[in-house]
């Protein structure tokens, strides 16, 4: 009998959550990312969210060019609720950076955050609150996938351009199977096109293409 090697993928996408921030019901893509050393908030968000930022507390980001670029400032002690747990962050907010909101390492080492992966990709954050010792389990997402909700339909704060992505259900029928709003004011950028575009078609070539999934994949996580 042929003996069956398991093997890893070649690549991983990042996850996302989906916490209450600030106490606004909006629903905001929040990226996990071990490997970064800070939390940092595009600042079209923060100002969505009603969040202020101190511009004295300025640090440099170096880019994927090498060119160092500075921050625009320092959110203190920024809410994120996870169910009924509530964290406190210092968000570093940032101009036009390719996600809306991204947990570094200051989040892992605050909750103490272990992480539990399975072999489909799925993956769950279990969390602690500094403050009260009370626990929390945390599904997440596949990045540039925002979260479905079956009960609750999104809502924009304002009316502009919708990226939505359609798929088909177990008969056959066309549904939605995703949104993505702009980063930036009522409209897509031309990154912010491709972006949606190749998140949406992953999916798709995945099983027929594997080259290009890889590239792909390379391109989101980047």
């Amino acid at each position: 009998m042929e003996k069956i090697i398991i093997v890893a993928s070649q690549t991983e996408g990042l996850r996302s959550v989906f916490p209450k921030i600030n106490g606004k019901p909006e629903e905001i893509e929040v990226v996990l990312d071990s490997g970064s050393q800070i939390v940092s908030m595009s600042s079209s968000v923060a100002s969505s969210l009603n969040l202020h930022w101190d511009p004295t507390r300025v640090i440099h980001m170096q880019s994927a060019n090498g060119q160092l670029q500075p921050t625009k400032g320092l959110i203190r002690n920024v809410p994120f609720e996870f169910g009924g747990l509530t964290i406190y962050l210092q968000c570093h907010v940032i101009e036009k950076p390719p996600y809306q909101v991204l947990l570094g390492r200051p989040f892992d080492t605050l909750t103490e955050s272990t992480i539990k992966n399975f072999p489909d990709g799925e993956q769950e954050v279990t969390i602690t609150c500094p403050n009260t010792g009370n626990k929390m389990t945390v599904s997440t997402f596949p990045r540039g996938k925002l979260k479905r909700s079956d009960n609750v339909k999104p809502t924009l704060r304002q009316q502009g351009e919708v990226a939505l992505q359609f798929g088909l259900d177990e008969h056959g029928e066309v549904i939605i199977t995703g949104y993505r709003l702009p980063h930036e004011g009522n409209s897509f950028s031309d990154q912010e096109v491709a972006e949606a575009y190749v998140t949406a078609a992953k999916d798709v070539i995945a099983n027929t293409d594997r080259a290009a999934a890889d590239v792909v994949d390379t391109f989101m996580n980047e």
